[in-house]
């Protein structure tokens, strides 16, 4: 995680001001900063898609949410008023005789100017801009061979334009329109350091999002554990999903080894009778779980929804306390293959964890924004306390069929075909795993840890049978390291039965993984990281400590369609 959160800045160090540049060209200034922090949130989310060289993915990326959260209207509007500020003045040096390049590629479409800034001023090959518009590379080259012709039509033959008229070369050569569209890029889109306050605050915001697990195929998008992406807004869903129960602090596990289940009556020497508590073994538990799972009636519908909120734990550089990030997160995916994945989502800012933390921070001045250290080089990061905006995402499904990530890129026909039985399910399961953790290869992990933390994402909301949420249980009643304790309580309130493993992570922290779930239907309510070592992410963060979590809101079917 650590080596991901370095490489991710490193990323981000390298190609930050060229995807704003990028969305300036496209929509001017005013938005550009939302968009890029938002297309790095999506990167950091999805950071096992992203390839090399990152930068045609990125642009990508930013193309999609400037399309789906800034109208094409404003778009244009903003852009008009970019191209403007761009003759008076803020023009790189020695450029100033080819503003009449600028003044044609004003007059271009959209689409034309994207497709020649690319490669003028993003540097980017044919075959690298294709992948951001989602063209083949042939078909770039013809576009770019169009733009090019209406571009030079548009130099010699310029039409009344808000931009200085046009200044022609003193030595009397014609440049080429590319050469001089390059030449007169704007000095401010040039590769100049991001503001560290900028840095910090986007940062900050990318990294509190939910990680997906890595996959180790072609680039492309890919959801983690089923859960959601960037962010959450309600929607109305069908009586098809299943609505769990709903944050409080989750009390100490008692001794987890032996599960408290009920209670049964005794009867005194003169009669009378008593209660006791049944004590069952934690296979015991799980197979009672996989039982009732096993039951449950099963819906159907065209999307598979989920709801999710998020939360991780963090401790104030010299502050005294510690404050928990939360976002809500929901996504759509269909049933039929060929379609797209849709997601909405919310930052719900940060806040002091618990009453004596908000005690202190009361003390230290109710700062609206909190610095967080972080190990490694980075040091710290800002994160503000208010909410952000609603954002949305879509995306074709990975090979135009792969839903979801379980050890490898799986269809929805995989998941619904998944073997109900517990031996045949692991064997199935345990035929992706290469001795390694789920988001790093270069992370060991012990087989029986990795099949906790994949079956944890198949209970907890992926669109299998209930038969196989059953096989799932029963396959962890099978491993002898896992341990159930039960009265647990999640983030949202909610009290369940609790399934965990114990697992060390890079920068020396101890971690248990808990599957929190109601026992009596075998429905997911959480998974949780309890931090049982501090150290790395979780220095200054006491023994006990929920790290982070994910609490699954809805989990089901539905016919109603994601708004677009």
């Amino acid at each position: 995680m650590a080596d991901d959160a370095d490489r991710f800045t490193g990323m981000y160090d390298e190609c930050r001001q060229r995807v704003w540049a990028y969305v300036v060209s496209r929509a001017g200034r005013q938005v550009a900063d939302e968009v890029v922090s938002e297309t790095f949130a999506i990167a950091w989310r999805r950071f096992g898609d992203v390839p090399e060289p990152a930068l045609p993915w990125l642009l990508g990326v930013a193309r999609n949410v400037l399309r789906d959260n800034v109208r094409a209207e404003a778009r244009r509007e903003a852009l008009a008023a970019e191209l403007r500020s761009w003759a008076e003045g803020d023009v790189a040096e020695q450029v100033t005789e080819r503003l009449g390049v600028l003044r044609a590629l004003a007059e271009l479409s959209d689409d034309d100017r994207e497709i020649l800034l690319l490669v003028a001023w993003q540097g980017l090959s044919p075959k690298e801009a294709a992948r951001v518009v989602g063209c083949s590379s042939a078909a770039f080259r013809v576009r770019l061979h169009r733009a090019r012709k209406r571009l030079e039509r548009a130099v010699q033959h310029p039409a009344p334009a808000p931009l200085p008229p046009r200044t022609e070369p003193q030595s009397g050569v014609v440049m080429n329109p590319i050469d001089e569209l390059r030449a007169a890029r704007p000095a401010h889109l040039g590769d100049r350091p991001v503001d560290e306050r900028t840095r910090a605050a986007e940062l900050a915001y990318a990294m509190s999002r939910p990680r997906q697990g890595e996959r180790r195929r072609r680039p492309a998008f890919r959801p983690a554990w089923g859960l959601a992406l960037a962010g959450g807004a309600a929607a109305a869903v069908t009586a098809a999903a299943v609505v769990l129960p709903g944050g409080g602090a989750t009390p100490p596990p008692r001794a987890p080894a032996v599960a408290e289940t009920g209670h049964s009556p005794a009867v005194t020497e003169n009669g009378t009778a008593v209660t006791r508590k049944t004590h069952l073994s934690a296979r015991e538990v799980l197979l009672a779980a996989a039982a009732n799972a096993g039951r449950q009636a099963e819906a159907t519908g065209d999307w598979w929804h989920t709801a999710t909120v998020s939360r991780t734990l963090f401790a104030v550089a010299g502050g005294g306390y510690r404050v928990e990030s939360r976002s809500r997160d929901e996504m759509w995916t269909p049933r039929a293959p060929g379609g797209e994945q849709w997601s909405r989502g919310r930052s719900l800012g940060a806040a002091p964890a618990t009453e004596a933390d908000r005690q202190a921070w009361e003390a230290a001045g109710s700062p609206a924004e909190f610095e967080i250290k972080m190990p490694g080089k980075r040091g710290s990061l800002s994160m503000p306390a208010a909410p952000g905006k609603v954002r949305a995402d879509h995306s074709p499904l990975v090979d135009g069929d792969k839903v979801f990530w379980l050890g490898r890129n799986v269809t929805m026909k995989d998941l619904r075909g998944l073997p109900d039985e517990p031996e045949a399910l692991r064997a199935w399961l345990l035929r992706s795993y290469e001795g390694h953790d789920t988001e790093s290869a270069g992370v060991p992990m012990a087989s029986d840890v990795w099949l906790f933390k994949v079956s944890a994402g198949l209970i907890n909301d992926m669109p299998v049978t209930p038969q196989v949420r059953g096989a799932a249980f029963r396959m962890l009643a099978g491993l002898d390291t896992v341990e159930v304790t039960e009265d647990v309580t999640d983030a949202e309130g909610r009290t369940g039965t609790a399934v965990s493993i114990e697992e060390r992570v890079k920068g020396g922290a101890v971690l248990r993984n808990r599957l929190v779930f109601d026992e009596a239907t075998g429905r997911g309510l959480a998974n949780e990281n309890v931090v049982v070592e501090p150290g790395g992410l979780q220095a200054g963060l006491e023994p006990g400590s929920v790290f982070s979590s994910v609490a699954v809101l809805e989990a089901g079917w539905t016919d109603t369609a994601p708004r677009r």
